[in-house]
This record gives structure tokens, sequence and C-alpha cells, in this order.
């Protein structure tokens, strides 16, 4: 054979394998950070590494075993020898995260499609700067073979740092995946497709200049299109799921808004109850006792009058709730001009917008800054709803308190989605040490 060899291993077939795993093993931890790992992780992962290298020492010592000649042998141990790496990525997703497996291989296929576009597109960048691909990793007019191997790693896993921060914004595939289903085979497919004939066509590269850089050409565009769905499925992915939690929210808090009417009611009828038994009562008590019961009354004593019931109901609750936790709700507000939403959403609406209001003002030193304004005005055939407060700078508007972190974020997806279901806006603005949500809603001509 012409390849060296060393300790009865083909040499150039070990580095070729060992630098093909790195491509494939460095881009998969980029893609993968945002998941959430097994453990012990480190182990897992160290575990496969070394089944990675051992694999690329078998095919090594293989290698040495078979001729120089390009044969249907030689083309099927290519084939195997970079599958078997490839699949090794897939094994390694599989054992070291905690995903499910159909996401876990659309992050396979895309690791897999980012990679096969970059040593596409390179191949033709070495082309077409005058040099020889089989020979060659030089694009620029100087440097060594050293320099140039350096140079196309640089930017290769620059690139990949790139896509893997597109890739990284994505949220657990949502549950109804049927649809899905086929378009993640139909991207595999394509991606080990175009695997398996670069590993048999590449032999055959140096015979004809022109048929290489077309076949490499035709290869990219596959892989383009291949990572372009799996990018465009993971986003519809993420959309269908914030669309899924904003929809249960919905229903949630609508089974809320019954529970908290129906508290209010109860509430009030007590009051009612308690005011005559006081007054029957009065001439027995002193001064002192009658104030006492008084204040404690007029603690739950409703004076928030909207024009709006249903508005009346949400804000007695929250301001009853608020002010056990010692912050409190000034509100100036025209109900009237919601009449045309329903129970439900205006529920969601205020109920998400007081509870993050009181989440930012509960993280404030100063008692006297622990306020949430709202205001609700009637501004030609427009709503006009804004929930102020202040907020802690140094406190990021992403972070929160609530025990579930995974539906962070949701409770004003949630606001947005009912603006926008009336055809209205949502707008969020930070300005000294200020933090508004404000909502313009259309009001429908026959409301």
């Amino acid at each position: 054979m012409n390849d060296p060899i060393l300790f009865g291993m083909d040499v150039r077939q070990l580095f070729g394998g060992l630098m093909y795993w790195s491509e494939l093993s460095i881009p998969m931890l980029l893609f993968a950070r945002a998941y959430q790992k097994r453990k012990p992780f480190f182990l897992r992962f160290f575990g496969i590494l070394l089944l990675g290298v051992l694999f690329c020492v078998g095919t090594a010592y293989l290698r040495t075993l078979l001729s120089d000649a390009v044969n249907f042998g030689y083309l099927l141990f290519r084939f195997i020898a970079y599958a078997g790496l490839s699949l090794l990525v897939l094994v390694t997703l599989l054992v070291c995260y905690q995903e499910d497996a159909f996401e876990l291989t659309i992050a396979w296929a895309t690791v897999e499609a980012s990679r096969g576009a970059f040593s596409n597109l390179y191949y033709l960048l070495i082309v077409a700067t005058g040099h020889d691909p089989i020979n060659s990793s030089k694009i620029l007019p100087f440097g060594n073979q050293n320099v140039d191997l350096l140079i196309q790693y640089i930017l290769f896993f620059t690139v990949m740092f790139g896509l893997s921060v597109l890739f990284a914004k994505r949220t657990r595939a949502a549950k109804n995946r049927r649809d899905h289903t086929v378009l993640n085979v139909i991207c595999i497919g394509i991606v080990f497709a175009d695997n398996l004939l670069l590993s048999c066509a590449r032999p055959f590269e140096g015979e004809s200049l022109a048929l290489a850089v077309a076949f490499r050409s035709a290869i990219l565009v596959c892989f383009v299109f291949a990572l372009g769905l799996l990018l465009g499925l993971l986003k519809w992915n993420r959309l269908t799921e914030e669309l899924s939690v904003t929809e249960q929210l919905l229903l949630r808090e609508k089974r809320y808004y019954k529970q908290s009417k129906a508290n209010v009611e109860a509430i009030n009828r007590i009051l009612h109850d308690l005011k005559h038994r006081l007054n029957d009562i009065s001439d027995k008590l002193t001064a002192e006792e009658l104030d006492s019961m008084r204040k404690a009354m007029a603690l739950y004593d409703s004076n928030i009058k909207t024009g709006n019931k249903v508005l009346d109901t949400i804000l007695y609750e929250k301001q009853l709730y608020l002010e056990r936790n010692g912050v409190r709700l000034t509100c100036m507000a025209d109900g009237a001009a919601l009449s045309f939403m329903k129970s439900s959403h205006l529920y969601s609406l205020f109920d998400n917008a007081i509870d993050n209001g009181m989440e930012a003002v509960l993280k404030l030193p100063d008692p006297e800054s622990r306020l949430v304004c709202l205001n609700v005005a009637k501004s030609g055939n427009v709503a006009e709803i804004v929930i102020y407060n202040y907020f802690d700078p140094s406190e990021s508007v992403s972070d929160t308190s609530k025990s579930d972190r995974n539906r962070h974020g949701y409770g004003l997806a949630s606001m947005r989605t009912v603006a926008e279901r009336y055809g209205g806006s949502l707008i969020t603005t930070q300005k000294d040490n200020i933090f508004t949500v404000a909502m313009r809603i259309p009001i429908p001509p026959e409301a």
C-alpha cells in the first residue's frame, strides 16, 4: 500500500476517521447545549467518545487488509466507516441527553446537515481560489499545510457555533408531531443519502474536476435544503408548543375566574350578614372593638366599581391578594370599554399582568415602591389598557421566582394572544425603573 502504516494501522485512515469524529462530536455538543443532560453526563459522553476512537482504530486496521483498487468492497468499507461514526453521534445524543427521541433525531440530522453543507462549500471555495481540493485545504494565497488546516477548522467551528445559536433558541418539540414525522424522515433521508453518495464518489473526484464540482454543488444544495427544513421544523415546533401552552393557560384561567366569582359572591354575602349582626350587637361592644371590626370588614368590602362586573370581580380578588403581600393596587378603569371581551380573556389579561407586576415590586427594598398601577380607558374606538410598576434594573426582566421556570414568559405570551384575538396589540417598555405593559384593542362596532 502507498499509505503509511504505523503499528499495523493505516495512518491516513486513522487520522481521517478521528478528524471526522471530532467534526461531528464538537458541533453536537454545541447544538445540544440547551438540552437536559443525563447523569453522569461526562462519564456517558467520554465512554462513547472512547468508543468512537476505538472504532477509528478498528477501521484503520481493516483498511490495511484492503487493496488500493476502487471496487465494491472498498466503497462499502468507506460507507460503513463514515456511517458508523455518524450513527455514533445519534447514539451519543440518545445516551447523554434526557430529551424526546424525536427531537434528538432532529438534532442529529441538523448536525450532519450543517457539517455536510460546510465541507462541500469549503471544497468549492478551494476550487474557486485556484487550488487543488484533493491535496490542499488552501483558500488563501499564503500559508502552509498546517496553517491551511487551522484556518479551515477555525472557520468550521465558527460557522457551527453560529448555526448552533439559531438551533439553541428552540424549545422542546410539540407533542402533536404527526404532521412533522414525514418531514423529519425526509430530512434524515436526504442527509444519509448525501453522506452515502459522498463517501462512494470521493475516490473518483480526481478523475474530473468539473464533474466533482457539479456533484459537490448538487450535494451542497441538498444539505442546505435539509438544514432549512430542519431549522424550520424546530421553529414550527416551538410556535406550536407556545400556542398549546397559551391555550392551556386560557382554559385554566377560565376555571379560575369561575372560582373567583364564586368566592367574591360568598364574601359579599358574609359581609352583608356581618354588617347587620354588628348593628344588632354594637351596644354590647366597646368603641375600640367596633372600630377594629369595621376596619377588618373594610378590608374585604369591595369598593372597586369599573362599570364591568367581571373586571370588578377580578380586581377585587387581586386587590386582596396584593394587600396580603404588602403591595398596593391603584386603579382607574372604564370597565365598560371592555364589555365586548369574554370573561376568561379578561381574567387572563389582568391576572397575568398584575401577578407579573407584583413579582417585580416584591424584589424592591423600598415598601413605598411596591405599587402596581392600572389604567383602562376608551380612546375613540379603541380600548387602551396600561399596567405599570417599578422594577429593579439590576434584576433581569427574564428572571423569575416562579417554581415552574419552564412556564416563565407564557403569561405575557397569553396576554399578547388575547389582545391579538381581538385584533389588538401589546408592547412592553422599560424606562426610568418603570416597566409598562400597554395594550390597544379595537372595540367592535356592535359593542
